[in-house]
């Protein structure tokens, strides 16, 4: 695989078909040995996979690995039993090489038990506090051990969290604890007997800890519903007009957030810790006041990139001088782009019509939205072709003008009919000085 990679390293930009054939089917059929065991292709939380065709078409390239294959090969997939995936796996030649299994059928308590063991003893090591120390051990004793793997019902996520918010460098270890056990033993509030689960009741006080609730699903909401990852830094960017710093939010939600490894942990993208919080968010019923609108946020999210680029977008942002010079010819043209373009800006220029176009015609709510979208169309849409061709993004320019414009065609605006105008112009106008550009190139 490595050598294919390295002979083509354009394959995993092709379609799946391509990418299974390239990766997997070739490189398979010329190995001249083969294995006594059967190899295990794991493919973790398919339903986690957005688009359902995308998912689908997995499935059935690798059972097309798998019926073509001269070695013992096994694939195994973890999924929730979403319906387009179950439909998938029933089809007639799948059923015949399919097993399934349901994690309930397991018992999986031990597990648990000894996890919160080991965690809980790397706690009281770490967390080297007068607090801890002075506890008798086993701490935490084996009846709240108990109690904490009766609650999690089997699931992993509850005990993760439970030591994840146990964990936190904020406060004292055992208090945390005996915060947890008082919630799993008879609920912190009226609040609790409205959620579905232990797990719901965690997710709840973990969110009570902070006071202020509008910053605390201002920051959950951007996180959940932005196209791609972002890191503190580039969520400060995008929620600026906002004006407070998201780091101090993020730190005390460490039990449901995670950042991603990087150079430094304060540019690691910020992510959900687990699908099961994500579903606890998109539900009123379930988070009650942390309830997080996917409408209300893309709502948000649109303004903010409109508004991220109006402030920041300029001509020649990488204070490169010359106009006509071709990208591949910059040097060092990505660390130039992540130094003069902020994150945030860049994430603006790339995904504000996506959020855009999920957004429904409201003319009480979209008065402000339409001015900032008509500001961008009128003078700085130059500046934003620009910085998607610097940043790689260029293919995504056609779409996001498509987006917009059918956006601005259903809701049949005619005091803004004039903006796709604007983009029409602005692009005709760029596409011809960078031809001219390109002509004087020797090549």
């Amino acid at each position: 695989m490595l050598d294919v990679l390295d002979a083509d390293a354009t394959i995993p930009t092709k379609v799946l078909l391509e990418q299974a054939r390239k990766l997997l089917q070739e490189p398979i059929a010329s190995s001249p040995t083969s294995f006594p065991d059967p190899v295990l292709i794991v493919v973790d939380s398919l339903d986690e996979c957005d688009d359902a065709k995308m998912a689908n078409e997995i499935i059935l390239l690798l059972s097309g690995v798998l019926q073509h294959c001269r070695w013992p090969l096994k694939v195994l997939f973890t999924s929730r039993a979403e319906p387009h995936i179950v439909q998938t796996f029933q089809r007639s030649e799948l059923q015949s090489m399919t097993r399934s299994l349901q994690l309930q059928d397991f018992g999986v308590d031990d597990d648990i038990r000894a996890y919160l063991r080991h965690s809980f003893e790397g706690i009281r090591e770490s967390m080297n506090t007068i607090s801890v120390i002075n506890q008798p051990l086993p701490w935490p004793s084996e009846v709240e051990i108990e109690m904490i793997v009766q609650k999690a019902a089997g699931l992993f996520i509850f005990a993760t969290t439970v030591v994840k918010y146990v964990g936190l460098d904020y406060g004292s270890p055992v208090t945390q604890l005996q915060a947890v056990l008082q919630v799993l033993q008879n609920g912190a509030s009226a609040e609790s007997a409205l959620v579905h689960s232990p797990l719901d009741t965690l997710y709840l006080d973990a969110l009570r800890r902070i006071p202020d609730l509008e910053k605390v699903r201002l920051v959950l909401g951007s996180v959940v519903f932005a196209f791609r990852p972002l890191s503190t830094g580039g969520l400060n960017d995008l929620l600026c007009n906002f004006r407070f710093d998201t780091s101090y939010i993020i730190k005390n939600l460490y039990s449901v957030l995670v950042i991603s490894d990087s150079d430094t942990e304060s540019d690691g993208a910020v992510h959900i810790y687990h699908t099961s919080f994500r579903d606890f968010l998109t539900s009123s019923d379930r988070s009650q006041r942390y309830f997080v609108d996917h409408v209300v946020f893309h709502r948000t999210l649109a303004h903010a990139c409109l508004e991220l680029m109006l402030q920041h977008l300029t001509a020649d942002m990488c204070n490169l001088g010359d106009p006509s010079i071709i990208n591949c010819e910059i040097e060092n043209l990505d660390k130039r782009c992540k130094l003069s373009i902020k994150e945030g800006v860049r994430y603006a220029c790339r995904w504000f019509a996506h959020h855009l176009s999920q957004v429904p015609w409201d003319r009480r709510m979209d008065n402000a939205l339409l001015l900032s979208l008509q500001g961008f169309a009128s003078r700085y849409l130059l500046n934003w072709i620009e910085v998607l061709s610097l940043t790689g993004e260029l293919d995504s320019a056609i779409l996001s003008l498509r987006e917009v414009t059918d956006w601005l065609k259903v809701r049949l605006i005619v005091h803004c009919a004039a903006v796709p105008k604007f983009y029409r112009s602005a692009l005709r106008t760029y596409m011809k000085k960078r031809c001219r550009c390109f002509a004087t190139q020797k090549d």
